[in-house]
């Protein structure tokens, strides 16, 4: 079975490298793309059918930058992600296989922080739930709508004061 093929100029990988797996057959499950110029890798992975599932930059094997996954059964984008030194960093968004957006959250250094929006199927973009993220933790006042509606607020972390504002 081959493992995997591609070029190497003084020992370094050049150009696009294909990688196999046994079950596989001729059909890879990574394509590796190497430049002259960047230690930037751009990588893709696929299933047995050749169906893309992701695809991203690599920077001394560790992800960096934007990376894309998809849905299962179509070519729709199911998230985007960032990252830095292989942790999360910046901005994830996660979507519904008709395109809409699910959930946003915000990474610094693998951990959620900031704001974060989970979004309702409905097609109108509604936000279900809304709050705050400090230390990769649930912070301040957490928002439940229902259809448009605030339905509950709830103060985290819980066993601590509640001043609003």
């Amino acid at each position: 079975q081959l493992r995997y093929q591609g070029t190497f100029e003084h020992g370094k990988e050049v150009g696009e490298f294909m990688f196999y797996k046994p079950k596989y057959g001729k059909q890879p499950s990574a394509i590796k793309t190497y430049s002259k110029d960047t230690d930037l890798v751009l990588v893709s992975y696929f299933t047995k059918k050749g169906k893309l599932i992701s695809k991203g930059q690599l920077k001394d094997r560790l992800r960096t930058g934007k990376w894309e996954y998809y849905h299962n059964n179509t070519d729709a984008i199911m998230m985007i992600e960032h990252y830095k030194d292989d942790k999360l960093h910046g901005k994830k968004t996660a979507y519904f296989d008709n395109g809409n957006i699910t959930e946003e959250y915000n990474y610094i250094n693998g951990n959620k922080e900031g704001d974060y929006k989970l979004y309702s199927l409905n097609g109108k973009g509604e936000v279900t739930k809304k709050g705050q993220y400090k230390n990769g933790r649930k912070d301040g006042y957490w928002q439940y709508y229902d259809q448009g509606n605030l339905t509950e607020e709830i103060f985290f972390p819980i066993n601590t004061s509640r001043k609003k504002g």
